[in-house]
């Protein structure tokens, strides 16, 4: 059986990146990397023992994790990189708990969570106190979903029947202002649990913060639908850096230009220019390349306007649409280890 390990940012800057280590689309770790360019790279690679079944699949992400540490240090030329790998049981998690007035005892929430609950037919059953398991019910009754682990930017879950029986497992990640989220079933579902399942996924955004919802629904590696939810009407934020006619991107390239400074198998890095501050660049941007899902960020020296960053975007999505067939684009945009806009475009 051909298992998939994907790596999925968390979180990125100038001078380092939080990914969290997907296996099966199931959360199985998280890799902690820091670096300086022309200099070093390290950091750590932790595995959740749990998620895995045996020495084998460890490997594999092991091995994963080895081919893009290669990369990125290529791509920042680290003259040496190191990383640490440790494999062991999520004993607890630490996070700042959110309260509209006032903070608990301790600054810190210590939560121990445990997935031991089954019945005699070893099937995971949810245990009826919501408050205990995070768990959700849809309006219909006709789903439960227990969330299994939370990061940053990507949740995974699975999806239950009224009587705790599994179904299916899902993923949630967000890129900025845009949530992506998978659900696998065990068996083909009906309507109404598909409904329900996407219903139970989309409430758990905040519609103040999210602007566009994409959930696609899968049964044994066939797309069954693909749904989408756009909260408020942003087309006009859109189209700043997703539908340019061409005069714009005419008058972007006359105002700025890219150029490529590195590439590798899964990295390209550019440097870019403003026609008005001359042969200096005002900023560099690093792009993964591994998937169809470009990622990335650009680290600027001098920020300029929304303008400007707009038509060095867009000339930037040019020039790799001239090297590759990509299906998005999402660019995160630093100024001194700050994030001041994100992009994302289709390709």
């Amino acid at each position: 059986m051909k298992h998939d390990v994907e790596l999925v940012a968390d979180l990125r800057t100038s001078g380092g990146e939080v990914q969290d280590v997907m296996f099966d689309g199931h959360y199985a770790g998280s890799l902690f990397l820091v670096y300086r360019e022309g200099d070093r790279l390290s950091g750590s690679l932790q595995i959740e023992q749990e998620s895995l079944s045996d020495d084998t699949q460890q490997q594999l992400i092991v091995d994963k994790v080895h081919a893009y540490v290669r990369s990125l240090a290529d791509a920042v030329e680290a003259a040496y990189y190191e990383v640490l790998v440790s494999c062991g049981s999520l004993h607890s998690v630490l996070h700042q708990p959110e309260l509209e007035s006032g903070w608990p005892s301790e600054d810190m929430i210590h939560d121990e969570v445990s997935y031991d609950d089954t019945d005699g037919n070893g099937t995971r059953v949810i245990p009826r106190s919501q408050v205990e398991s995070f768990t959700y019910e849809d309006r219909d009754h006709v789903l439960e979903m227990e969330m299994v682990s939370a990061g940053r930017s990507i949740s995974t879950y699975i999806f239950n029947d009224i009587d705790g029986r599994e179904l299916a497992e899902a993923s949630l990640k967000q890129y900025g202002a845009d949530a992506q989220g998978e659900i696998h079933w065990y068996d083909e579902p009906e309507e109404n649990q598909r409904e329900a399942a996407a219903e139970l996924l989309v409430r758990e955004l905040d519609e103040d913060i999210i602007d566009t919802i994409t959930i696609r629904t899968w049964h044994q590696g066939n797309e069954l639908e693909a749904l989408e939810w756009i909260h408020r009407d942003f087309s006009e934020e859109l189209e700043e850096y997703d539908e340019s006619d061409p005069d714009d991107i005419e008058a972007a390239e006359e105002a700025c230009y890219v150029m490529l400074k590195r590439k590798d198998r899964e990295f390209r890095v550019y440097e870019l220019f403003l026609q008005e501050r001359g042969g200096l660049p005002v900023g560099t941007a690093t792009i993964d390349t591994s998937l169809s899902d470009l990622t990335g960020y650009i680290d600027y020296e001098v920020p300029g306007t929304s303008m400007q960053r707009k038509s060095l975007v867009e000339v930037l999505m040019q020039e790799l649409e001239k090297e590759m067939e990509f299906d998005t684009l999402h660019l995160t945009m630093l100024y001194q280890n700050r994030i001041i806009d994100e992009a994302r475009m289709d390709g």
